[in-house]
């Protein structure tokens, strides 16, 4: 038996109410809706091996994040459509390997390369297998935003419907 089962209903609506309620008092306008937000936030906390001794600051932790992430995932697609920005840091393996990686951002224009990131890049993909720390700290120290692996493949499928 895990802490998800022993919830009783009332508890998970107060879950959901909460989440709800969190994502609604952001006052910034993305392409996800508060609901997004809080589903996203809910099934977060249902992947966590433990409860969370503070459901509410887990929440809140979880949906700032995903609001972070979303406007990170708006700069770069402007520092690539608006700027003209090609270049894509790599830092670590991507799930898929970096070949196949390369030739997902390759079929949008980009170019992917292990290399330093500077001011010139589009983003840094910080892969899910052994990111190197360095490079995503002088990716924040230049303001280029750093992608989730995921939120790349994102950026990729929205500059193809671009």
């Amino acid at each position: 038996m895990t802490w998800q089962d022993d919830l009783r209903a009332r508890e998970w609506d107060e879950c959901q109410k909460l989440a709800r309620k969190l994502s609604r008092s952001k006052k910034q306008a993305t392409s996800l809706g508060p609901e997004d937000y809080a589903a996203e936030a809910i099934e977060k906390l249902l992947e966590q091996e433990n409860r969370l001794a503070n459901i509410e600051g887990g929440l809140a932790l979880t949906i700032n994040r995903q609001y972070i992430d979303r406007f990170k995932l708006a700069i770069a697609f402007q520092r690539v459509t608006n700027l003209g920005k090609k270049l894509v840091v790599e830092t670590g393996t991507p799930d898929e390997g970096k070949e196949e990686f390369r030739v997902v951002m390759a079929g949008v224009g980009l170019e992917y390369r292990e290399t330093p990131p500077t001011m010139g890049a589009a983003f840094v993909v910080q892969a899910n297998i052994s990111p190197g720390m360095s490079k995503i700290r002088r990716a924040i120290e230049l303001g280029v935003p750093v992608l989730s692996e995921s939120d790349a493949l994102l950026l990729v499928e929205k500059l193809r419907g671009h």
